[in-house]
């Protein structure tokens, strides 16, 4: 049942390829193979239901239709360049929504005026977000002359950084990476002063002090790989060299393209809140971490 899943799962993630070699059209192939090999333990399961409950056989168009993605990447090239998406939503923005805002009399006038008006209020929304940004950026952001752009590459930041080429940069630096995510936090921290126990009782981690004690336990002993979860060596009271700390409650993070390692994906912003009158539970993102130092990602899949 899981491999026919996952073969069907994995068939839809590498279509969506903006290139392919002979090599990953062969791995395409395999993974439909793979989901017809196993798709009986679906219906063995009893999970392959009718909107009625009765059973539903495999008579689905669109299911028929994966068996010619492979033959249409031979013939026409990647497939991702038919899709509809952009197509489809030029045609919800530009005139359904526009007719809906209307009193149906007039729909060429109406829609045009209402493109019309809201393109002015989408322009005046972009300087009043062009001039917030630079605001932001100068006093938040600003990490030793660092120039900020819409579009970041925190990989470009983090070398420069090693590198040398900004010397004024605070330490540690806001900026690292690693060969496929970069991060970055900003230029405060959300909490300056903060104790341990207290960032320890707030964001309901029992086992901060311990944890921060085997870290830099392995900082002194130079070790290749830093080990992440598990038991911890020091016991809960255990003294550190420092009694407060800074705590950042989001960081941004930027990971290389699954398809092509070559590009950049946007950024993404991780929330850490701890409960407040806004976010009475917190708030906070989930993320899937590799800690294997044999591992990398996407290459070694969920594993490490």
């Amino acid at each position: 049942f899981i491999s026919a899943i996952r073969a069907l799962m994995e068939f839809r993630y590498l279509a969506q390829a903006p290139h392919f070699t002979d090599k990953q059209v062969v791995d395409l192939d395999r993974c439909l193979k793979v989901f017809h090999q196993f798709k009986q333990s679906i219906v063995d399961a009893g999970a392959q239901r009718g909107k009625g409950g009765g059973d539903k056989p495999w008579a689905i168009p669109k299911l028929e239709l994966l068996q010619g993605v492979v033959p249409s990447i031979y013939s026409h090239g990647t497939v991702m360049q038919w899709s509809a998406d952009p197509t489809e939503h030029a045609h919800i923005k530009v005139v359904k929504e526009p007719a809906r805002a209307g009193n149906n009399h007039d729909y060429d006038a109406q829609v045009c005026r209402h493109l019309d008006r809201r393109d002015k209020v989408e322009r005046f929304d972009l300087a009043l977000q062009m001039h917030a940004q630079e605001d932001h950026e100068r006093d938040e952001d600003n990490e030793g002359g660092l120039v900020q752009h819409f579009v970041k590459d925190y990989f470009a930041c983090a070398r420069d950084l090693i590198n040398g080429v900004h010397p004024q940069a605070p330490r540690p630096y806001r900026t690292f990476s690693t060969s496929i995510n970069a991060y970055h936090l900003s230029y405060d921290p959300t909490h300056t002063k903060m104790t341990v126990d207290k960032a320890a009782e707030n964001f309901s981690l029992p086992d901060l002090r311990p944890a921060v004690s085997d870290y830099l336990d392995q900082v002194d002993a130079h070790v290749d790989h830093f080990a992440v979860g598990g038991r911890c060596h020091a016991h809960p009271g255990c003294p550190l060299p420092f009694e407060r700390i800074q705590v950042w409650c989001k960081i941004r993070t930027q990971s290389k393209s699954f398809h092509d390692p070559a590009q950049l994906e946007p950024a993404q912003t991780l929330h850490a809140q701890p409960p407040s009158s806004a976010w009475p539970y917190g708030r906070y993102d989930s993320v899937i971490v590799s800690s294997g130092n044999t591992h990398k990602w996407p290459k070694s899949g969920l594993d490490g």
